[in-house]
């Protein structure tokens, strides 16, 4: 989950990305993924006491371990509603 949240996360903000041009023009997608991903770039500002240059290391461990959470939760849940009893 994690990776793949990297993934969607330089598609949706890198100008190096092949959706750059279509997202300079519709910023919704942006903007939504920015807001999902705020804890980790909060918590790089604050390790580096600059908000306005965050601790990337920081800030790609939160985005990496928030998405991690999220995809056990995900799990989780998934297997509380889609459990098969095999007995």
């Amino acid at each position: 989950m994690s990776i793949s949240a990297a993934i969607i996360s330089w598609l949706l903000t890198s100008e190096s990305s092949q959706l750059s041009e279509y997202l300079l023009w519709h910023p919704q997608m942006r903007n939504f993924w920015g807001m999902l991903n705020f804890p980790s770039y909060l918590a790089g500002a604050t390790a580096a006491d600059n908000p306005h240059n965050a601790n990337e290391i920081v800030a790609w461990t939160v985005f990496f371990l928030q998405w991690m959470l999220i995809g056990i939760l995900l799990t989780a849940i998934g297997r509380m509603f889609f459990r098969r009893n095999i007995l």
